[in-house]
């Protein structure tokens, strides 16, 4: 099917997640769980109303890493605790529409509390990264919040200069995180 204006070449031809042509809907939510029947798909159906080609979740509450795929067609890339003894907590995740399926070029569970995901552009050489995270809250132990800062220090350096990276999420406003705003 074409969109208004669009030749059959252009209606075959993988579109690269941000062109000029179109506005691209990205979000983040804070969804409390995932972990109750029927979330992901409620979830996804969210997605398609406000037309978010990339949705980045946190406290999902999701065990492991791993990609799943919904009936609806979304993509969730996610990252949990690996040790099945913890409890369900944090954990970060990223839906992708179907749309945004078609362009991406790698994604990384780094914790339970950041997962990358980087995709093509339509400018050459130029990709576009984004970092979900869920920081610790203020009253967690130092130990853990230098933890968490230290990786999402990495994830960031690892970006090449010339890529787009966004990072989104929660932050949980530590004065340590006031030089990422």
């Amino acid at each position: 099917m074409m969109r208004d204006s669009e030749s059959c070449q252009e209606a075959v031809m993988v579109t690269p997640l941000l062109t000029s042509r179109r506005t691209t809907n990205i979000a983040t939510w804070n969804i409390r769980t995932m972990f109750q029947a029927r979330k992901a798909a409620q979830v996804a159906q969210e997605m398609e109303n406000y037309r978010i080609l990339l949705l980045g979740l946190w406290e999902t509450q999701w065990k492991q890493s791993g990609q799943l795929q919904l009936l609806s067609s979304q993509t969730i890339l996610y990252s949990g605790h690996k040790n099945e003894c913890v409890p369900h907590t944090e954990d970060v995740a990223i839906m992708l529409s179907k749309e945004a399926q078609r362009v991406p070029i790698s994604w990384e569970a780094v914790s339970p509390q950041i997962v990358t995901a980087s995709f093509t552009t339509k400018k050459k050489n130029i990709n576009i990264t984004v970092i979900q995270c869920y920081a610790p809250m203020n009253d967690a132990l130092d130990d853990k919040k230098e933890e968490f800062y230290d990786q999402l220090q990495t994830a960031v350096n690892r970006q090449s200069d010339k890529d787009i990276t966004l990072l989104m999420g929660d932050l949980n406003a530590d004065r340590r995180c006031q030089h990422w705003i």
